[in-house]
């Protein structure tokens, strides 16, 4: 379970692909090589479909890479892929784990509090919030 401000997640240490969390899995990690990742729950708002929304929720479980934008970082031109999982899901809102696909993303913003859109190419697919 993520706190407010995050929990830390190992990814894989040795040889090959040893995974220490099974939901994040598919990083290649090195020899030698340690991996941790930021991990954080916040409620989603996924957009209905006729507003350009995703039809489908994922279900719980699933793992889900869209493009996520920071409300403090929306005039950026550096695009970052997130890496999320629902653990809830309540209709139209779903609760999830969320974190960025690669190591060097800017995870400082991973804040409770910290409000932010996901998008499918364009399309604006949802709205969320840290915990």
């Amino acid at each position: 379970m993520a706190s407010a401000s995050g929990s830390w997640v190992l990814l894989g240490t040795g040889e090959g692909t040893d995974y220490a969390d099974g939901r994040l899995e598919g990083l290649p990690v090195r020899d030698g090589e340690v991996s941790m990742k930021k991990v954080v729950q916040a409620r989603i708002d996924w957009t209905p479909p006729e507003y350009g929304g995703r039809k489908n929720i994922l279900p719980i479980g699933m793992r889900y890479c869209p493009i996520i934008v920071f409300e403090s970082e929306q005039s950026g031109s550096t695009l970052w892929s997130a890496e999320m999982y629902n653990t809830t899901i309540n209709g139209r809102m779903s609760v999830a784990d969320v974190s960025y696909l690669v190591d060097d993303a800017p995870y400082h913003l991973l804040q409770s509090g910290g409000k932010f859109l996901l998008y499918e190419g364009q399309r604006v697919v949802a709205q969320g919030v840290v915990s």
